[in-house]
């Protein structure tokens, strides 16, 4: 580091605390700077691992077939209109589908639930032992039913911990028996707590049950169509392809003539999520850029304090380094006393040729070796003035009358 930027940085620094409520305001636009970007990317990351969260809850590969809709006389009925989802439909994607790796039937309603002298409405669910692979979901007391359970169609069901919490509260309620719309049911398991979906719904408030007994004793039907079809594709890359060949299987398998529209529909939720995920990163840079703007405008402000500080004191360390004065005398700040304090520590240091007698009203310069010659003269306005100037000649040194003999300094100097 260079004497000068050596000084510029000293001099910053003392005027920073010579000026300590500009350098106070500057510094807590700094601060707020800081922390606005460190705030808005804890929040950013947190949002966006809060979708990753969801999208790894929703399900390994995750495809949902839900029934279509159909329009009598021209009059749409929407989802779950039709019937023609079923059972056999499942089977065949499980059997003829390489892509997909798991497969459930699906068949679902609301309900009342009794335990005791407690009661909840809650929304249940029919599905087979592959469902708990496909949704990645586990049990945190007992244990989930089997193929077997759902072969024989039997009484057996488990509780979300929402539901738990309202019929048992902290209670284990494994193998407790339970009312739903008037059937019983045993308890053999509570879920592990998911949390709340992508669209706000509490998946935690539900209960899961053999699709075969939620047909038979829920709903009363003698007949397979299901509600909807679950599956898990094999890899995320595979999804997309296997949409193609499950629309392909099931227009074939439901006589959908070509021109026709589905009578079913195939939906990804993890497409939601996702771009949930790609919003919450957009708002995050958009966030940060804002935040980096106030901290750019904290470092100007600060900038601004020691420039301008440092430039009050150019035309002043300029005469005291003009006079010969060294690095700690230039920089000294001026005490009470006016200028004379300073130009006397500069003149201190003076050449060995001349000196400069500060203590009278008309400051001169002596030369102690008048024989030597002398490149310049050096002269001050007097006590009351604060500029020192260089007196030289035209060609760099004293004037010709004069050399040889000691330069002397007038007490005015031409303008």
């Amino acid at each position: 580091m260079g004497p000068a930027l050596s000084l510029f940085c000293v001099q910053a620094v003392r005027a920073l605390a010579r000026n300590k409520l500009r350098s106070t305001l500057a510094a807590l636009a700094i601060m707020i700077g800081i922390g606005a970007v460190v705030c808005v990317v804890a929040i950013g990351r947190a949002g966006s691992r809060r979708a990753e969260e969801q999208l790894q809850n929703l399900g390994d590969n995750f495809l949902w077939i839900e029934a279509g809709g159909r329009a009598p006389n021209g009059v749409r009925t929407g989802t779950h209109g039709t019937t023609r989802l079923t059972v056999s439909d499942a089977e065949a994607i499980a059997r003829d589908m390489p892509l997909i790796k798991r497969v459930t039937p699906n068949v679902d309603g609301r309900a009342q639930v009794i335990a005791g002298n407690r009661n909840w409405n809650t929304h249940w669910r029919g599905i087979n032992h592959e469902y708990f692979d496909i949704r990645h979901w586990n049990t945190a007391l007992g244990s989930p039913f089997l193929d077997e359970d759902v072969r024989r169609v039997r009484s057996v069901v488990l509780l979300g911990q929402t539901v738990r919490e309202q019929l048992f509260g902290d209670a284990d309620p494994v193998g407790q028996v339970v009312r739903v719309n008037e059937q019983l049911f045993q308890v053999v398991g509570v879920l592990e707590r998911k949390g709340p979906s992508a669209f706000g719904q509490d998946q935690d408030d539900t209960l899961i049950l053999p699709w075969t007994t939620a047909q038979q004793k829920l709903l009363g039907r003698n007949h397979a169509w299901l509600d909807d079809i679950l599956c898990s594709a094999i890899a995320p890359e595979a999804v997309k392809p296997a949409i193609d060949e499950v629309t392909t299987l099931l227009r074939q398998r439901h006589r959908i003539r070509p021109g026709e529209e589905d009578d079913f529909n195939i939906r990804r939720p993890d497409e939601i999520i996702k771009a949930q995920i790609e919003t919450s990163h957009t708002l995050e840079a958009l966030l940060i850029s804002i935040a980096l703007i106030s901290l750019v405008v904290g470092g100007i402000g600060i900038m601004n304090v020691m420039l301008v500080s440092v430039a009050e004191r150019t035309r002043e360390i300029g005469i005291r380094l003009a006079v010969g004065a060294t690095e700690g005398g230039a920089d000294a700040v001026p005490r009470r006393g006016g200028a004379a304090q300073p130009l006397r520590r500069g003149a201190r240091h003076l050449p060995r040729r001349g000196r400069v007698d500060l203590a009278r009203p008309h400051a001169r310069v002596v030369d102690d070796h008048p024989s030597r010659g002398h490149r310049g003269g050096a002269g001050l306005l007097g006590a009351g003035g604060d500029l020192l100037r260089l007196l030289s000649g035209a060609d760099g040194g004293a004037p010709r009358s004069h050399r040889g003999a000691a330069p002397r300094v007038g007490s005015s100097l031409p303008a």
